[in-house]
């Protein structure tokens, strides 16, 4: 099994991120993974709150690095305890950053796309269908609003190429589309040293939770637990 030593030696810099979600079972992780260039590749930013950026602070700082060493930021997956912090940290980073994601969850967090909380209506239609009691969803309703308020959209996020490696400075990550949990969650795996960066793939204190998840106009097409499986 690697540890933090191994990941540290491979420059690939865990930082744990504070999330107060306690059904998600412990902090998120974000990784600081060493380019070739001499800057930062970020592999998920965290949340937005003030908890989470002095986390990210302190651990960016524990590496002596800060957020101007970033020079590209991977997000796994459009939920914001992934995607959160990024905004803030393009802006402390004082120059342009590119951002990327899979397609399927650039929506989720970049500006100009409906936020989820816009298609809340088509969401209490379905769950009413399904017969979920209406205290229910509203506890539900409740909890989703106020964590949106603790991530700010992106402004602008690139589509990720899957083809191509990712060659850092001692590993080379392959970005791999692994759907269930979102519809474009991506992990990243270095063959060479079988390390699998699993984001919400794989979950160390409770069951993966693939989500439902409605189209655009309310459609019922994606089954998370198949693309899962």
């Amino acid at each position: 099994m690697i540890g933090e030593a191994d990941l540290t030696a491979l420059g690939i810099h865990r930082i744990s991120i504070p999330i107060p979600f306690l059904e998600a079972g412990g902090p998120v992780n974000a990784y600081a993974i060493e380019d070739r260039d001499g800057g930062l590749l970020l592999f998920d930013s965290g949340l937005g709150s003030p908890q989470a950026s002095a986390a990210m602070a302190e651990g960016l700082a524990r590496i002596g690095r800060s957020p101007r060493d970033i020079t590209r930021i991977i997000v796994s997956h459009g939920h914001i305890d992934h995607y959160g912090g990024t905004a803030a940290l393009l802006e402390q980073a004082g120059r342009e950053v590119p951002v990327q994601a899979h397609p399927r969850d650039i929506p989720k967090m970049a500006e100009g796309f409906p936020r989820w909380l816009d298609q809340v209506g088509l969401y209490g239609a379905f769950f009413q269908r399904l017969g979920v009691p209406v205290e229910v969803m509203a506890d539900a309703w409740k909890q989703v609003r106020d964590g949106f308020t603790k991530a700010r959209r992106i402004p602008r996020v690139e589509p990720l190429d899957l083809a191509e490696p990712l060659r850092m400075k001692h590993v080379t990550f392959e970005p791999m589309h692994m759907p269930g949990h979102t519809p474009g969650l991506l992990c990243l795996y270095d063959r060479e040293h079988r390390l699998f960066v699993s984001d919400d793939h794989l979950l160390e204190h409770v069951s993966p939770n693939p989500l439902i998840e409605l189209g655009p106009d309310g459609q019922e097409d994606w089954r998370p637990l198949v693309a899962y499986l």
